[in-house]
């Protein structure tokens, strides 16, 4: 039996947050968005438990257009 992968959750809004260190799309560190390629799905599904909470370190992203 083949295990699926588990999936990136980045949603392409790719800033990181400088106080934090976050992604303010998905709530990865740069270290794990850059290794999620190389990730065990145990090691993936560690950190997208902890997604949730990491929304609460990094101040929203403001959607408005800059004219």
């Amino acid at each position: 039996m083949v295990k699926k992968s588990i999936p990136t959750p980045c949603i392409e809004i790719c800033k990181i947050d400088i106080s934090s260190g976050l992604c303010q799309g998905c709530y990865r560190t740069r270290a794990e968005i850059a290794r999620w390629g190389m990730m065990q799905n145990d090691e993936r599904f560690k950190i997208m438990r902890e997604l949730d909470q990491r929304k609460q370190f990094i101040r929203p992203i403001d959607m408005r257009c800059n004219r």
